[in-house]
Formats: C-alpha cells, sequence, structure tokens
C-alpha cells in the first residue's frame, strides 16, 4: 500500500496520515510507502500518526517504508508518533521510519514510539529522527520510551540517527524504559546529536533500558548540544548493555561546548555495561570545553555507582580526556563503588 497525504491550515489536528485505533495494513512481499505531511497553523499537527494497537506488517520479503513531517503550528508536533500497542513488523524486509519535528512550541520530536513495537525477525531497522526548530523545549531527534520495543534477528542491523533540534532537553536520541534487542548475529548502532539550548540537550541518553545483542557489536556515539550545561555525549541510567555471545562494545561521546556537567561519557546509578567471549569493550569520552566560570565538571568518562565486565578472554579499554576551562574536569573519574573488572583478558586506562 502507498499512502500520500497532507493536511490542511485549519486549527487542530491537521495531521498528515493517521491509522485510528485497531486498523490493520498488511502486506506478504509488496512493498508498503507512507509519505506524510501535516498541514500547518493551529495547534499541534503530526505527520504520521499510528494509534493504539494499529498494526502495519509485512510477512514476506516486503519492505516498509514511513517518511513523515509535522506541522508548523503553536504547539508544533511529531514526526512520526506510534503509540501504546502499535506495531509495524517485517519479517525479512527491511523497515525505515524518517520523522522530521514541527515548528514553534514544545515536543516537536522528528520520531516518538510510545509503548509500540518496531521489529523485524531478520531485516534492517533503519530509524531516523530530526528534532524541529524554533521550539522551546522536548525537540528530541528519537524518542522511544514506555516499555516500547525494538528488535531484529538473524544478520539485520539496527541503526538509529537522532539530531536534536532547538530548545532546553532536546536530546538526539532518548531511550527510556525501552527495550532494545539484536538476537543472532545482528547489530545494533545508535548515533546522535543534541540540539542548542539552555540545558540538557545530551546526544544519546540510555536510562531504565535494557539493551542485548547476541553475537552481534553494539555502537553508541553521541555528541552534546552546545551552549548549556548537563549535555553529555552519552548518559546511561539505570541500564543494560549487553553482549550475551561475545560481540563488542563501543561508546564514543563528546561532551557539549560552554556549559557545565557536559561530560563525554557517563555511566550512572547501577548501571552495567558486559561481554565475553573474545569480545571487547571500548569507551572513549572527552568532556566539553567552555571558560573557567561556566565549564566545571565536565569528565572525559564519569563512572558513578556502574559496573564493567568482561568474562572469558574478553578486554576492557577506556580512554577519557576532560574538558577545557573551568575547574574539576577529570580524563577518567572512578567512584561511589563502581566495579570493573575482567576473567583473563586485559584492562586498559
Amino acid at each position: 500500500g502507498t499512502g500520500a497525504l497532507g493536511g490542511g491550515a485549519k486549527d487542530n489536528g491537521n495531521d498528515g496520515v493517521v491509522l485510528e485505533k485497531d486498523v490493520q495494513i498488511t502486506s506478504v512481499d509488496g512493498d508498503i510507502i507512507v509519505d506524510a505531511t501535516a498541514g500547518n497553523g493551529g495547534t499541534k499537527h503530526i505527520g504520521f500518526k499510528s494509534s493504539k494497537n494499529s498494526l502495519i506488517a509485512a510477512s514476506g520479503m516486503g519492505n516498509i517504508t514511513v517518511n513523515a513531517t509535522a506541522g508548523q503550528s503553536k504547539a508544533g508536533g511529531e514526526g512520526i508518533s506510534i503509540s501504546v500497542g502499535a506495531a509495524i513488523q517485517t519479517n525479512s524486509g527491511d523497515l525505515s521510519l524518517t520523522g522530521t519535528g514541527g515548528q514553534n512550541g514544545k515536543s516537536n520530536e522528528g520520531l516518538l514510539i510510545k509503548g509500540g513495537a518496531v521489529t523485524s525477525s531478520s531485516g534492517n531497522l533503519i530509524l531516523t529522527g530530526n528534532g524541529g526548530q524554533g521550539g522551546t523545549s522536548s525537540s528530541t531527534g528519537v524518542y522511544i520510551y514506555s516499555s516500547s520495543t525494538v528488535s531484529t534477528g538473524g544478520t539485520g542491523h539496527i541503526q538509529i540517527d537522532g539530531v536534536g533540534g532547538e530548545g532546553k532537553a532536546s536530546q538526539g536520541i532518548e531511550l527510556n524504559s525501552a527495550t532494545v534487542t539484536a538476537n543472532d548475529d545482528a547489530t545494533i548502532t545508535l548515533v546522535g546529536t543534541g540540539g542548542p539550548g539552555s540545558r540538557s540537550n545530551e546526544g544519546v541518553i540510555i536510562k531504565r533500558t535494557t539493551i542485548t545483542t547476541g553475537t552481534g557489536d553494539f555502537s553508541a556515539t553521541g555528541v552534546g548540544g552546545d551552549g548549556g550545561s548537563s549535555s553529555e555525549g552519552i548518559f546511561i541510567n539505570e541500564s543494560t548493555v549487553t553482549s550475551s555471545g561475545g560481540g563488542n562494545l563501543t561508546f564514543t561521546g563528546s561532551g557539549g561546548q560552554n556549559g557545565a556537567s557536559s561530560s563525554g561519557v557517563s555511566i550512572s546509578r547501577s548501571s552495567s555495561i558486559s561481554t565475553g567471549g573474545t569480545g571487547h569493550i571500548q569507551i572513549d569520552g572527552a568532556g566539553g570545553d567552555g571558560t573557567v566560570s561556566d565549564n566545571n565538571n565536565s569528565q572525559g568518562i564519569d563512572l558513578n555507582v556502574a559496573t564493567i565486565t568482561a568474562a572469558d578472554d574478553a578486554t576492557i579499554t577506556l580512554v577519557g580526556t576532560g574538558g577545557a576551562g573551568g575547574k574539576s574536569n577529570i580524563g577518567i573519574l572512578v567512584f561511589n563503588t563502581t566495579t570493573i573488572e575482567s576473567q583473563n583478558g586485559d584492562i586498559s586506562l
């Protein structure tokens, strides 16, 4: 099925394409393509909305592609919004979601998944979000939360790319109470860039989330937004990142510029990073730079009540550079009952 629809320039609810509750669109080997642009004006307009318990599925070799842009309105809107219980899934075909948030107001996420599922048996999942411009806050590129699930298997790949828009709390990627799984040899890559704003514009946030690979690798790259405090490159909190089959786990983060507490990579509150076999854990962090007066506590790597474990012959390498300017900008800070341990492999700091 192919959808192309644009909303009008009226008051509220001029969304591009909406799947109402319990609606299903399915194919076997045919592709499903949705192109959606919301209308302008009024309060809030979403490019593409998949409502509660709706389904888009390709059960054979079919691919699914959704491209959507929110409208310009008083309160902005999400490019793509996937609601509680909604599912988008393929079998062996690829699944691509690309969303661009609206302008003005707040909550202009590019791609928002709230309690929904985006899955494939063995296809690639490509999730891309660009937060809206001109807003005041919460214009995250990709926001996946509230028990949402993203998964694939076989030799598939999960690629999540997010760029935060304008305003505070406009992260590149935020995973909050989500599950991201790559079974078998499948891999996961996260690339997030925080937007410019007054504070909390992290590149990648992983909070109360479980990320698991089998034998495949995991990689996260985050760049904090400039101009405000607490804009870490990568911030991991109360989460687990694990490779059960000895895959490599790589974290590369750069804190935002011109703000305090903008570490490159921050792992805290009982978060756990682990692999085994001949896998490798690599963490590279660079704290954000600033002036003497505004840049404090921007560590390269900040480990606070964290556990990093390399079983079997797996190895661990940490490389950290503190931010310039201000004070207490440490290359690698390890404190508060953090544990770094290996079985047979080397540990390098």
